[in-house]
């Protein structure tokens, strides 16, 4: 990628991302939720409070990686929003997680470097 290409590019997400941190920070509600559906439809799996914390995340971590020229913190904000909703959407798998466990698993062996 040449150098004017990065700048284009890096032009292009600074912008859209102002737009969508604007939007997000709308306090029309209907409109905020009509974009986050539109982006992420797994949002509905997530309380009204959750909905509201990964908004203020998003919007943090979309500042982080404009700032930083680096997708990767929008992009880790996302995905572990993502898997949030996902335990959400199988009952038996939220049920085990949020259910205290009694049970001693053993040992956890030092991970290999």
């Amino acid at each position: 990628m040449t150098a004017v290409r990065a700048d284009q590019e890096r032009e292009v997400l600074t912008a859209a991302t102002s737009m969508v941190q604007t939007l997000l920070g709308s306090q029309d509600r209907t409109l905020v939720r009509q974009v986050l559906l539109a982006g992420f439809p797994w949002v509905e799996l997530l309380s009204d409070e959750e909905t509201a914390e990964f908004i203020d995340e998003l919007i943090s971590s979309l500042r982080q990686g404009t700032s930083l020229g680096n997708p990767a913190p929008p992009a880790h904000t996302i995905e572990m929003w993502r898997h949030t909703a996902e335990v959400y959407a199988d009952p038996n798998l939220a049920r085990a997680l949020s259910s205290p466990s009694e049970e001693d698993s053993g040992t956890v062996p030092i991970p290999k470097r």
